[in-house]
Parts: structure tokens; C-alpha cells; sequence
């Protein structure tokens, strides 16, 4: 079935039952993967996906249902399980309308050609040419790993005359190393494109070797130190995505969880820090000119010069906040498109830009005394609302006079990232994609290294 065969009849059957207003979201999406285990192409598998969210409006109630689509009729039902929904439900006084059209109807583009035509043999030859370049026979092996590539189409229609579709694509590749050995060190990459061309094979095997060697060699760190921390893109990544997103969030300002809350046009961090939601830049794996309500993008400049200048929200958020919408209304993941129909509505950014500073790793290793510099954390994760975190260290290099000195490992990383924001020494050049950010490694001072007694 094609998405224009059955948004039309939902709306009505909507409208059947006494809808005042209907919004449709529908997706058909393709899925592609290949997986490693054991230094081998283990399997490969194709999916395929159509489904359909619908949201209405009857009688000031507010109701919503999600399914699979494979007729006319599976459309129609999806409607009405969404009357019925909203007539379990009390009158909804915040949501009083679909966002409305500021122009015609719309198609992007957002997507790769090799990519929606990629087929699995393709991926799995991409998978074993990633093995070759990081294996070495009887030192290190890829234990396991998955490239995931895919096409999706995406349609949000509403009653109010909202009516876009978006074609993207999106390539995602999860691969580990181990050393071999009693005592093996583990290293692990991952990459996020719309593209596959970016996709480098002997660049990733050779950075997945070079992980594991050297975290094979780390020793488990004795004692206290207090100094600065120079934190990778890839878990920076997620860190922000938990405590920065949460905080630019309207909803978490609307629940008066964001620890950024009444503070617009203050300062948040170091003007060393400027974060934009730059939904234009084509390195994104969710940028899109409008979001998954159908609500225009635009560039946002959230965080200048370590000033707060705006958060971002969708439609609910922006009526209960009386703020203007900012199309950030988001279904989709960066990770996987199948299933992305079931996916409530959430606040986060298109594509979130960390300005990045003119010096390379190197040159910030060389400007500190002490301190250590990241590898990779066991789980990046920073607690939204408090900020605070203890990060265990796969493996770090710790750093004394400007040098790298010996590999460590088994310590934590102690600190609060809204505090470290104000810390921080230096904004690194090496700008990689990594879910819905864009971003460098960061160098924060004054964050404590801690190790067994």
C-alpha cells in the first residue's frame, strides 16, 4: 500500500465519529541490516514497515491510537480506537487545536539514493571490510556488531490543513573489539549518517584495534585526583542528550523540572559553549524542515556564548507555555525507523550543533597539567534534573605536564554536568556526528577522578 491510500479514509472515518479534528501520521519505512559475531558475518535481514498514529479532538477530549496498516480497513479502525480513547478520557484544557498551515503543503527530500536502494549484501560486505581492518590474528577480534541501513517516507496530514511528507534516510553502525587474552581490552565505534558513502571502513576497524590495544594495557587507578577531563564526542553525545536536552525541553520547564527554568537570557555555561538546533545542516540523522506535527524548522540559537537565549517544544508544550511553536515535535529515533509509527510525540532537537573551538585533541592534551583523557565511559549517563554523575572508565590515558603518561581503568569521573558547563577549558575541532548532535570532544576542568583506596 502507498501512505496516500489510506491517510484519507482515516481522517473520515475519524470525522464518523464525531471528530472536530483529525491528525494522521503515517510511515513506510525499509530496513536493512547486517550482523557480525565472532569476526564473521553472522546474519543478514531485511524489514519492512507501514503503520499509521492517529490523534483527534472530539468534544474537547483528547484521544490517540497507533497500529499496523496493510488495508483500508486497519485505517479505519485505527480511528475509531482513538474515539473511543478520548471518550474515556476528561476534557483536555490545555490542547486546543493541530498546528495550521504557514504555507502549502510540502515534500523533502532528506535522503541518500544509495541508501534506498542499499541491499544486504552491500552491508555485509561493508561489515567484513570493517572485520579485516580490525582484526589481527591471535590479538584482536570484533566480538559482535550490526551496520543497520534504511528508506523512510513519513506523511503528517491534519484536518487543519497541514499536509507534508518527508523521504530520509538513515545509516547506523554499532561494532565492538576485544583483545584476546585473560585480561582482553574492549573498544567499540559507532556512526550515524543519512548517507553510507561517509561510512569508512578502514578508518573505523583501524580506531576499533587501536581501542582495544589500548585498553588492554590499562591498570586499575589507586587514589584521587582532581583535574581536567577530556570527554569524546560519541559519550558527550549522550550525556548532553540527557541532561542539556532535558533542560532546553519545554516540557521539563512546564513541570518545572528543568534546572534552566526562568533562566532565559542568563548565563548557563562558559562562552565557550553555543548550542544551535540547526535542522538545515545536512550531517543530521533526524534534520527536516518541518517536524513530525508538521510544523516548520528553522535554525535556533539555544545556548550563545554560554548565554540562554530559548527552549524548544511541541504543539501541547507551546499552548500550555503560550510560546510560539518551534517544530519540535519528534517520532523518530536516530538509531532505528521501524516502528517509528508507534512512537508518541516527544520535545528534543533536530539536530543539535555544539560550536567547535580551534584546537585539536593534541593541542589540549599538551595544555594540561593534569588530568585524564577519555576514552570511552561504561554508560554516559547524567541525571536530567540534578545534572550529577559518576561515570565508571572503560579506559582513560591520564595526562601530567602536558603528556600522556599511563592507561587506566576500573575508576569514575565525579561531577555535575550544569556545573562543569561552567568550567570548561577547552572546545575541541574534531566534530563528529553522534545521535541528534553534532559535536567535539570537550575538555572540563575541575571534575575528580576517584580509584580503588
Amino acid at each position: 500500500m502507498e501512505l496516500d491510500e489510506f491517510v484519507g479514509p482515516a481522517i473520515q472515518a475519524a470525522k464518523k465519529e464525531g471528530a472536530q479534528q483529525v491528525e494522521v501520521y503515517a510511515v513506510s519505512a525499509r530496513t536493512c541490516s547486517a550482523y557480525a559475531d565472532d569476526s564473521k558475518v553472522k546474519s543478514v535481514e531485511e524489514k519492512s514497515d507501514l503503520g499509521i498514529a492517529i490523534r483527534l479532538l472530539r468534544d474537547h477530549r483528547f484521544g490517540q491510537s497507533a497500529s499496523m496498516v496493510s488495508s483500508v480497513a486497519d485505517a479505519e479502525a485505527c480511528a475509531r480506537n482513538a474515539a473511543r480513547v478520548a471518550s474515556l478520557l476528561p476534557v483536555e484544557k490545555t490542547f486546543k487545536c493541530f498546528p495550521l498551515p504557514d504555507k502549502p503543503g510540502a515534500w523533502a527530500r532528506c535522503s541518500d539514493e544509495n541508501v534506498r536502494g542499499v541491499e544486504n549484501r552491500e552491508l555485509a560486505q561493508l561489515i567484513r571490510d570493517i572485520i579485516g581492518a580490525t582484526v589481527e590474528a591471535g590479538k584482536v577480534k570484533v566480538p559482535n556488531g550490526v551496520l543497520r541501513a534504511g528508506h523512510i517516507q513519513a506523511r503528517v496530514v491534519n484536518s487543519n490543513g497541514i499536509d507534508v511528507c518527508r523521504d530520509s534516510t538513515l545509516v547506523h553502525l554499532r561494532v565492538s573489539a576485544m583483545t584476546e587474552g585473560i585480561n582482553p581490552g574492549e573498544g567499540a565505534e559507532t556512526f550515524y549518517s543519512p548517507r553510507i558513502n561517509d561510512l569508512d571502513p578502514a578508518a573505523i576497524g583501524k580506531r576499533l584495534r587501536q581501542k582495544a590495544l589500548s585498553s588492554a594495557k590499562a591498570k586499575g587507578y589507586q587514589g584521587r585526583m582532581q583535574g581536567a577531563v577530556i570527554i569524546p564526542p560519541g559519550d558527550l553525545a549522550e550525556m548532553f542528550s540527557g541532561s542539556v536536552s532535558f533542560a532546553l525541553n519545554m516540557e521539563s520547564v512546564n513541570r518545572k523540572r528543568s534546572p534552566w527554568a526562568g533562566r532565559s537570557s542568563q548565563t548557563v555555561a562558559d562562552k565557550a559553549i553555543s548550542f544551535t538546533d540547526d535542522p538545515t545542516d545536512e550531517r543530521g540523522v533526524l534534520s527536516s524542515p518541518f517536524d513530525d506535527e508538521g510544523v516548520p524548522t528553522k535554525k535556533k540559537e539555544l545556548v550563545k556564548d554560554g548565554v540562554l537565549r530559548g527552549f524548544v517544544n511541541d504543539a501541547y508544550n507551546a499552548y500550555k507555555s503560550d510560546a510560539p511553536m518551534t517544530g519540535n515535535g519528534v517520532r523518530r529515533s536516530p538509531m532505528e525507523l521501524v516502528g517509528q509509527w508507534q512512537m508518541p510525540v516527544s520535545i528534543a532537537p533536530l539536530n543539535m550543533v555544539l560550536r567547535k573551538g580551534d584546537q585539536s585533541v593534541d593541542d589540549i592534551v599538551s595544555s594540561i597539567d593534569k588530568g585524564i583523557l577519555v576514552d570511552s565511559f561504561a554508560a554516559p549517563d547524567v541525571h536530567p534534573i540534578t545534572g550529577a554523575f559518576g561515570l565508571e572508565v572503560r579506559c582513560g590515558h591520564l595526562i601530567q605536564n602536558g603528556s600522556l603518561t599511563r592507561t587506566v581503568k576500573h575508576c569514575l569521573i565525579a561531577g555535575n554536568m550544569f556545573e562543569a558547563l561552567h568550567k570548561v577549558r577547552a572546545v575541541g575541532n574534531d566534530v563528529v556526528t553522534s545521535l541528534n548532535y553534532n559535536l567535539p570532544s570537550v575538555c572540563f576542568d575541575d571534575l575528580e577522578l576517584i580509584g580503588s583506596e
